[in-house]
């Protein structure tokens, strides 16, 4: 069974290039564009990781980590931007990871980490 994403990202192009990528390593992706639309998405199942933006129109990235945990306390997070504040904010929720917007070759091997893309069953 594929691991399941949520990537909360508010700029359209970063999202589309976020879910293209994890999509081609095996992930199942589900993404929203704010908050309000990622609280929505987060009732709709267990995902196993969310990736979020810090800066979201209607609720801020790492707000958001704390409301979808205590939806689902066993989902790891990814807090992610370009600002300099990222590492402050991470400290105020509870992140599994960082990840500052420059080299998805280091996204992507953060996310198989945390979330490995597939599920191996042994027999």
């Amino acid at each position: 069974m594929k691991k399941s994403i949520l990537i909360v990202e508010d700029d359209e192009h970063q999202r589309a290039m976020f879910t293209h990528a994890l999509t081609m390593a095996g992930y199942q992706v589900v993404a929203a564009s704010n908050g309000t639309e990622a609280l929505r998405q987060a009732l709709t199942g267990p995902f196993d990781l969310l990736l979020t933006d810090l800066y979201l129109p209607e609720c801020q990235g790492d707000l958001l980590i704390r409301e979808i945990k205590l939806r689902q306390p066993s989902i790891k997070a990814v807090l992610m931007s370009c600002h300099r504040d990222l590492p402050e904010a991470a400290q105020l929720c509870q992140v599994d990871g960082m990840y500052r917007k420059d080299d998805l070759h280091q996204l992507m091997a953060l996310l198989f980490q945390l979330v490995a893309p597939q599920t191996l069953v042994m027999q």
